[in-house]
């Protein structure tokens, strides 16, 4: 399941600087990928073991927003909106 991360710190490609990496799976035939964020290579290794033994799906995520000035105010809007109507 590390693959990808294992090959980034293996060729040095800024295997102690924080930021994310990326991890490659095979399933259903296919190759996939995810991305994770941690703060050095043995960092994003911890986190993958602590997946393996402990992780879960909480949910689906709708979109992203970018952090523009003032999106906090538009945000609560949606939420409040979503939660008056019961779109959970």
């Amino acid at each position: 399941m590390s693959d990808i991360v294992d090959r980034v710190s293996k060729e040095g490609r800024n295997p102690g600087k924080p930021g994310t990496y990326l991890v490659e799976y095979e399933h259903q035939g296919g190759r996939w990928g995810v991305d994770l964020w941690a703060e050095s290579y043995d960092d994003a290794h911890a986190r993958m073991q602590a997946i393996r033994e402990s992780g879960k799906i909480i949910g689906r995520l709708e979109r992203r927003l970018p952090a523009l000035p003032g999106i906090g105010l538009y945000v609560r809007f949606v939420c409040w909106w979503r939660n008056l109507w019961g779109r959970a």
